[in-house]
């Protein structure tokens, strides 16, 4: 139920920040999301040393993460009740438009002053249609966690066949994923000003075939740890990129929309589709592992690797062709689309002057 707070957020910044912004907003957020996913595992590293005694209460590795866990939403149920305010409400028709912040919003509907938010922004009702951009972004969001979920549910068996290791010491390659996701995603803000969406797109395309060929070609469960590591850093490497880019992307092509919770409801079921369907897909595909007697160079599931570079050729495909080639009038350039506002501007101008 608490997994719809995704949807909700990115719909909340769509409409409260300014499109120069939203990219570099949407990686932060992505950020933290792809951060959490990974040091979820991670935290077992600190689970697992608990064992204390509070009363009656023995807290132990086997229930401090649900009380972790609830501790965490404690504080944001806190955060959220103090902090967060509602952005403004759509004009009421479509060829009214108005340019107002949230703070000014919030004032008045909450009679207080705030100014929570500084960025202004146009406010108005637009009807979004299913384009082919979009249905774009909906795939990628459910290819990207595909791979992201094949990449956990790897993980385990790999290396507690391969380098005999426990949890506690698998708990740390999640670290390393975590590392991954943070470090892309300030590439990616720091980049967003001058970068566009589909640039990060077509290169998290291209990791997406480089990191499961790299494991299809190179992972056997006597191969070196070096090799290991060097396919879950290229593996992490595509949902890193793609989410921060794929959910800019998308706020472009639905704002204005007052149906924004619904699509970004859909992009986060979808995702959550692809999460489930990634460990499913290792389940069915991993194959058979050696025993300890038995020689250990044998391909780690290599059906499995097969069918993740189909669907990843099939990604980088649609991306390419409807990012990059299919003409369309739908806004996936950000900063050309703020430019030539620009240059419409300065051409109006330009002939305001010429006619006096």
């Amino acid at each position: 139920v608490g997994c719809a707070n995704t949807a909700l957020t990115f719909a909340f910044v769509a409409r409260t920040v300014t499109p120069e912004q939203r990219t570099k907003k949407m990686s932060l957020l992505s950020l933290v999301k792809v951060s959490g996913l990974a040091m979820g595992p991670g935290f077992n590293a600190i689970t697992a040393r608990i064992d204390v005694t509070l009363g009656q209460l023995k807290i132990d590795e086997y229930n401090s993460p649900g009380l972790l866990v609830a501790i965490f939403q404690a504080v944001i149920i806190l955060i959220v009740v103090l902090v967060l305010k509602e952005p403004p409400a759509y004009a009421k028709s479509n060829d009214e438009s108005t340019s107002t912040t949230v703070a000014d919003s919030n004032d008045e509907r909450n009679g207080e002053s705030s100014d929570t938010f500084s960025s202004t922004y146009t406010s108005h009702e637009v009807k979004v249609s299913m384009t082919t951009p979009l249905l774009l972004c909906f795939l990628n969001i459910l290819c990207f966690n595909f791979f992201f979920g094949t990449l956990e549910a790897t993980t385990t068996p790999v290396t507690q066949t391969a380098f005999d290791w426990s949890p506690l010491q698998i708990s740390y390659v999640f670290m390393i994923l975590t590392l991954i996701a943070v470090s892309l995603s300030i590439v990616v803000i720091v980049l967003s000003k001058c970068v566009e969406d589909r640039v990060f797109l077509l290169i998290a395309c291209i990791f997406a075939i480089i990191g499961p060929m790299f494991a299809r070609f190179t992972y056997f469960y006597n191969m070196s740890i070096p090799i290991f590591i060097t396919g879950i850093i290229a593996w992490a490497v595509p949902a890193s990129l793609a989410f921060a880019s794929n959910r800019s992307l998308f706020s472009r092509l639905i704002e204005g929309s007052h149906q924004q919770g619904f699509y970004s409801s859909l992009l986060s079921v979808l995702a959550s589709l692809g999460g489930i369907i990634g460990p499913n897909w290792v389940g069915l595909t991993i194959g058979s592992k050696p025993n300890e007697n038995e020689d250990k160079h044998v391909r780690v599931a290599p059906v499995m690797y097969t069918g993740i570079l189909v669907v990843s050729v099939i990604v980088l495909v649609a991306n390419v062709m409807v990012l990059f080639i299919i003409p369309t009038e739908q806004p996936i350039l950000a900063h050309a689309s703020k430019n030539t506002e620009q240059d419409e501007l300065e051409e109006g101008l330009l002939c305001e002057t010429n006619d006096e």
